[in-house]
């Protein structure tokens, strides 16, 4: 009977043990106000091409009051926003990107915390995303990403595999076609760089995932 006892906990403790070794990584995608379906659908396909991931678009909320701003312009910051969505990210997801159509802004600082001069052009300054380095959570907008159907999704795809990108831990990267690359406040950058990670930062951000993760990429 212990014989039988024993047998029969080894095997609980494998199929766990199986479970947690084959966990795959999930993504959330948080639609905050009114968004497009076909935006969503390639945010969603860009992160699946990319990743070996579980990607779920959530039931949409509505932009947080709190995050408006109108200093130049009828904003949201984005800095509130990723405050928010990373409070309402549910347990079952391991990383989550909110998606917006709306302008968001952000106050550009130097290293030692002083706002960029001049004050009035970075105290607000819009942006096309926003991610918390190593975090789980990034926010991107559709707001900038200007252009005919094809330019504005592959500008699209390219925004939000970035921001990921900073919530798995890469920071910027010099290579001139890499993904991650500095904006350098500039839509053309992003047109310049490919929809793909660096061998270097391939290297980094995959091998953080396989280490957490099942993967076959």
């Amino acid at each position: 009977m212990k014989v039988w006892v024993c047998v029969f906990i080894s095997l609980i403790v494998l199929i766990f043990s199986c479970e947690q070794k084959h966990k795959r990584l999930t993504i959330g995608i948080q639609p905050l106000g009114t968004t497009d379906t076909a935006e969503l659908t390639q945010v969603t396909t860009s992160i699946q091409a990319i990743f070996d991931a579980e990607v779920y678009i959530l039931e949409t909320v509505e932009l947080p009051q709190s995050a408006f701003v109108n200093i130049k312009s009828h904003r949201y910051r984005g800095d509130s926003l990723l405050l928010f969505v990373m409070r309402n990210k549910p347990d079952s997801i391991d990383f989550i990107i909110g998606y917006t159509s709306q302008d968001i802004s952000v106050t550009k600082r130097n290293i030692d915390g002083s706002i960029k001069v001049p004050e009035s052009k970075y105290s607000d300054w819009g942006v096309f995303g926003l991610a918390n380095l190593s975090g789980t959570t990034s926010i991107v907008s559709s707001f900038r990403l200007k252009g005919n159907k094809a330019l504005f999704l592959e500008r699209l795809s390219k925004i939000s595999i970035h921001e990921l990108g900073h919530s798995f831990g890469l920071p910027h990267c010099i290579n001139d076609s890499c993904i991650m690359q500095d904006a350098a406040e500039s839509i053309h950058t992003i047109d310049r760089v490919e929809l793909y990670f660096c061998s270097k930062c391939h290297q980094r951000i995959f091998g953080k995932i396989g280490s957490d993760f099942s993967s076959n990429k």
